[in-house]
């Protein structure tokens, strides 16, 4: 019986050993262990049923009486049987091999927690006039990217919306006026602190001059952001 569990890339985890083949099989060598593995973690078992044994892996929730039972992988070589299983959710895993449990294992989750963005400090401008911004991203396995999104003002729309010839006349949206977005870039990629400082010139934006309200957002391998 071979089983590990592979943590997310972004992790930079290495796969967690659960038995690599060198464990007894039979009655009296069940064997128990419960572990937190990353969330979005991948469960893999491998096992050789050469004389073509019934191999189980069901998995079940905390306080669940019903169990799942998994579809093992198609294609493998004749007598591999393997298992591929998302963890999602805290979970227990039986593996049975001719009806007898060989392995059990319980798995809590590590939150992949959201990442945060703060300005440090009041956001200034450069001699020419560029916005400068000095920011503090953090993540617990990395931020991959972010940047600073900008809406009007509460009464600026009438300060830059045309107003129509006629009472029936649509205003068309204008391609120009689509509200400005300044990339943060980051000095070092996926790391889990970021100190970082951006400038960008938005003094030729129709919105130049005007009352917004700026955004920071970050983001991390997982796709989740925070702001």
């Amino acid at each position: 019986l071979d089983a590990w569990v592979t943590p997310p890339v972004y992790t930079g985890l290495a796969p967690i050993v659960l038995a690599d083949g060198s464990e007894a099989v039979g009655a009296g060598a069940e064997s128990f262990r419960a572990l937190s593995v990353p969330e979005r973690s991948e469960l893999i078992v491998r096992t050789h049923a050469p004389q073509g044994e019934t191999v189980t892996l069901t998995t079940s929730r905390d306080g669940s009486p019903e169990a799942k039972t998994i579809e093992p992988k198609q294609g493998g070589s004749e007598g591999l049987v393997e298992f591929n299983v998302a963890l999602t959710e805290p979970v227990s895993a039986d593996v049975k091999i001719g009806g007898q449990t060989v392995s059990k294992w319980r798995f809590d989750l590590i939150k992949d927690e959201a990442p945060t963005i703060n300005l440090m400090g009041t956001p200034t401008t450069t001699p020419r006039g560029a916005l400068r911004l000095v920011f503090r991203a953090d993540d617990d396995n990395g931020v991959a990217n972010a940047e600073a999104r900008f809406a009007l003002g509460e009464g600026e729309e009438r300060n830059i919306a045309p107003l129509p010839a006629e009472a029936s006349a649509k205003v068309e949206a204008d391609p120009l006026l689509e509200p400005p977005v300044m990339p943060l870039q980051l000095p070092r990629a996926n790391a889990k602190r970021v100190d970082g400082k951006a400038t960008q010139d938005l003094s030729a934006h129709p919105w130049a001059g005007l009352k917004v309200r700026m955004t920071l957002i970050a983001r991390d391998q997982a796709g989740q952001s925070g702001q």
